[in-house]
């Protein structure tokens, strides 16, 4: 993988067992050309950094696909409400359609006429409120299936992204390790 590296980890090792010795060791390895403690310690928060955002990442993932469910969820339940609302309203119609039906014909008022349009006219205007009703609540739908596909597409996109961020910091770890005597920036 890294002779410089492995060369490194054999130096801190060399000189003997005790914590004095494996520093000075990695002292001689860095004034040598080697990378030292400091540069394998480096290299291992890059690595867990490196991790880390991984994790993160497949978390990140998880939360915007049970954000997709709950939209589709709340999709299925906007038009289930619509529906329901929309029942609601034709039996308010009908009621009331019933009640000026009995109302003319208690008076005495023939249905036909202006009392025939009057009740024509509320039937038009409950039949419009009806079509509002299943057409807002198919909208609420529509934004929440909206929703959920995106929610998808962001999670697709950081999974496929998340092995780019992952291995991002360990580059940037690396490139500033003195690899050999040679400092990178």
């Amino acid at each position: 993988m890294c002779p410089p590296l492995f060369a490194a980890i054999g130096g801190l090792f060399a000189g003997g067992a005790g914590a004095g010795a494996a520093t000075a060791a990695g002292a001689g390895a860095a004034a040598s050309g080697g990378i030292g403690l400091g540069g394998i310690l480096k290299l291992v928060g890059a690595g867990l950094t490196g991790f880390a955002q991984l994790q993160s990442s497949r978390a990140q993932a998880k939360s915007l696909e049970a954000q997709a469910e709950f939209s589709e969820r709340q999709a299925a339940i906007e038009r289930q409400r619509g529906a329901f609302e929309a029942d609601r309203a034709r039996d308010k119609a009908r009621r009331l359609q019933g009640q000026q039906v009995a109302n003319f014909a208690a008076s005495g008022v023939q249905i036909d006429g202006s009392a025939g349009n009057i009740i024509d006219d509320s039937a038009a205007e409950a039949a419009l409120e009806v079509s509002s009703i299943l057409y807002g609540a198919e909208l609420r739908s529509d934004n929440e299936i909206y929703k959920s596909k995106t929610a998808r597409v962001n999670a697709a996109n950081t999974r496929s992204a998340a092995p780019i961020l992952a291995i991002a910091p360990v580059i940037k770890g690396a490139s500033r390790i003195n690899w050999g005597g040679v400092y990178a920036t």
